[in-house]
């Protein structure tokens, strides 16, 4: 079984971020499998995807003379690949069973006060985060607390920190729960801009 979902990020108009998943092994026949459906529903040639990774680990795939951002997460028996056409993407999914302890949540809460993350549940906090920073290329070698991530609608959030060389990061993020999961998805976005929530659908 999968799923399917479409988002349109409103910051890169044209372009579309498209999310896949389904309660099978983790293996690259499966990846690839996930990965070509992805690429028929973007309208880009499913041939043979072949998935290869930048020099600090983050996924892209090559389609033709398109270059795809790509996330995956696998978690408790589900596998979800997201593919953009156009900006970067992080992904992140959790049991909803999962407990954060105590003494993580302190590492994971932003260090900035006032502090709007105290609204925010645990395991949505981690999801969002994890997403966001997988997205950045820097995964958990940048502190969780380091990050800043605000509520903007029933189920947009907004997450910003700064890169190594003190230049904004910012990002438009989805969390939802499908079946027994929590689900983040990370867009990036230009940090001046100030963005309506985006267009989003299952398929």
């Amino acid at each position: 079984m999968s799923i399917l979902f479409r988002h349109r990020p409103p910051s890169q108009p044209g372009s579309m971020v498209l999310l896949a998943g389904g309660f099978e092994p983790d293996c690259s026949a499966y990846r690839g499998l996930l990965l070509g459906q992805l690429l028929q529903q973007a309208g880009l040639p499913a041939a043979a995807p072949v998935l290869e990774r930048e020099q600090g680990g983050r996924p892209f795939l090559r389609s033709g003379a398109r270059i795809c951002p790509v996330s995956v997460s696998h978690t408790k028996g589900l596998l979800l690949v997201a593919l953009s056409t156009g900006p970067e993407i992080g992904l992140d999914a959790e049991h909803r069973e999962r407990r954060v302890p105590e003494r993580l949540q302190n590492r994971i809460r932003s260090l900035s006060r006032p502090a709007p993350e105290e609204h925010i549940p645990p395991l949505t906090l981690w999801t969002l985060k994890e997403a966001f920073l997988k997205m950045t290329g820097t995964g958990l070698r940048h502190p969780m607390n380091q990050v800043n991530a605000r509520r903007t609608g029933s189920h947009h959030y907004i997450c910003t920190t700064l890169s190594s060389t003190a230049e904004p990061v910012e990002a438009q993020l989805l969390s939802f729960v499908w079946r027994d999961y929590r689900i983040a998805l990370s867009v990036r976005i230009p940090a001046s801009n100030s963005l309506p929530p985006p267009d989003s659908s299952r398929l």
